[in-house]
């Protein structure tokens, strides 16, 4: 549960470490999403207290290096304390789902999002913060999964564990059910 000694202990433990400047981790080949109109991530994030080094610090993010582009991201909101989570369809990205809850608070917090192919959530600590209308189908690409960065800019201070992303939309059951 989200504040017991446990889970900051297990995450502090195991978790990927990210300095903000140029640090990331990278997977090619992840292709599965392409043309697809629906996806899910889950993680469990820990932002540095402060404010990140770079503005839009990119948490995950699956990309096309050929646009350099993505189709999923999800990142801080420019400098404000937001996550934003954004799909690349064919007619753009749109607007995010968004919320100002906690992202720079240097504690470990659930983050999940999910596009249905009519709308696109956020989830923060199990809770929807954030829905927003989009439809159409994800953008074929490269498939680079980024953690920490954005190619080579938009760089994360802070922790990430347990990513992990699905062909399809979670319930908010499944969400809750996770953290």
């Amino acid at each position: 549960s989200v504040g017991s000694g446990l889970t900051e202990d297990r995450h502090s433990l195991y978790s990927m470490d990210f300095n903000g400047i140029n640090d990331k981790v990278t997977a090619s080949g992840v292709t599965i999403l392409d043309g697809l109109n629906t996806v899910s991530f889950s993680l469990w994030v820990k932002a540095a207290n402060g404010a990140q080094a770079d503005s839009y610090a990119c948490i995950l993010g699956i990309e096309d290096s050929t646009t350099t582009t993505a189709q999923i991201v999800l990142s801080q909101a420019n400098t404000a304390n937001n996550y934003n989570f954004f799909v690349q369809t064919a007619s753009g990205y749109g607007t995010p789902a968004t919320t100002g809850v906690g992202f720079l608070n240097g504690n470990w917090r659930h983050v999940a999002g999910t596009y249905d192919g009519t709308n696109l959530k956020l989830y923060v600590d199990g809770s929807e913060v954030s829905s927003v209308s989009r439809s159409g189908n994800l953008i074929s690409a490269t498939g680079e999964l980024a953690l920490g960065a954005f190619f080579t800019s938009n760089y994360f201070n802070g922790n990430i564990d347990e990513v992990a992303i699905f062909d399809y939309a979670l319930s908010a059951r499944q969400i809750k059910q996770d953290i």
